[in-house]
């Protein structure tokens, strides 16, 4: 059976945050910054931290 996911999308589906980690990606638009902000600086996502 397919996923009706694309690759990408399974992709952030998968990814888990280290807000430990130096650098943290964004799993809705993939953008990578620095750790810190609580969203991310591109799309805005909520990060929760």
């Amino acid at each position: 059976m397919q996923s009706a996911f694309s690759s990408e999308e399974r992709a952030a589906a998968d990814a888990v945050i280290n807000f430990d980690a130096a650098e943290i990606t964004c799993p809705a638009c993939g953008t990578s910054f620095a750790t810190g902000p609580s969203e991310c600086p591109d799309c805005g996502l909520f990060l929760g931290n």
